[in-house]
């Protein structure tokens, strides 16, 4: 059935035959479990659940407090990721572009604007380009591409310049056992030291490649730096 949700949107197709074998295998897929086909509150959970789960109903109640917030602090974006959630993986591309329109939509009420941003270990969207596309299928005016030097090198490694540290040993490539972040989550969260100073990816290349587009807009400095307190201690005066 997803794979029918999937494809035939991009035929042209916009209602399809829902027959009972789809139930069970959609909901066996969604729950991640055989789902009996007389099991009816688990249908009818895999059945509603897409379009109004408590993690969306959260998420947007959130996005809500955040409008408050923003008015409050004078600006007028939101930036959000894209997500690391093993649920996503397999959720069809019409969710995730109609609830980035939804929530561009209720950011339009306030004239403010959506920065998408990719994050390099997220299940979906993990690269600058598969976040435009999402982007571009959402097709408001107020969203918007973000893009950040280490979510766009992350998946491209070079030896040029550097916002992140060579890991030795290496990560596993299994996630934490504890936190369930994934390896690249990691290396975004402790080992992404200011540019020139130990890290190896190619943020020069990026800033150019963005001036180049003719961007004039703020530039944010992210510094999420394990080894900072080792290497400068605490105090962030000039020696």
């Amino acid at each position: 059935m997803h794979q029918k949700i999937e494809e035939l949107p991009s035929t042209g197709f916009r209602t399809i035959e829902l027959s009972f074998p789809d139930l069970p295998a959609f909901a066996s897929r969604y729950f991640g479990r055989d789902i009996a086909a007389d099991d009816y509150p688990s249908l009818t959970a895999a059945a509603a659940s897409p379009l109004g789960s408590e993690k969306r109903e959260d998420a947007f109640a959130r996005a809500r407090g955040w409008v408050g917030i923003i008015s409050a602090a004078g600006t007028d974006m939101l930036q959000v990721g894209s997500s690391d959630s093993p649920e996503i993986r397999d959720t069809p591309v019409e969710r995730l572009t109609g609830d980035l329109r939804q929530l561009a939509d209720m950011l339009s009420e306030k004239v403010f604007r959506l920065a998408y941003e990719n994050w390099c270990w997220a299940m979906r969207a993990p690269t600058w380009k598969a976040a435009w596309d999402l982007v571009r299928q959402v097709g408001r005016p107020n969203i918007g591409l973000y893009l950040d030097t280490f979510q766009s090198a992350g998946r491209v490694p070079d030896d040029d310049g550097g916002d992140a540290y060579r890991v030795d040993p290496p990560f596993s490539k299994d996630p934490d056992a504890a936190t369930g972040l994934r390896p690249r989550g990691w290396w975004c969260h402790k080992y992404r030291p200011l540019p020139y100073d130990g890290g190896y990816l190619p943020v020069r290349n990026v800033v150019e490649a963005v001036l180049t587009t003719g961007f004039q807009g703020w530039f944010s400095m992210e510094v999420f730096d394990g080894r900072f307190q080792e290497k400068y201690g605490n105090d962030l005066k000039p020696a």
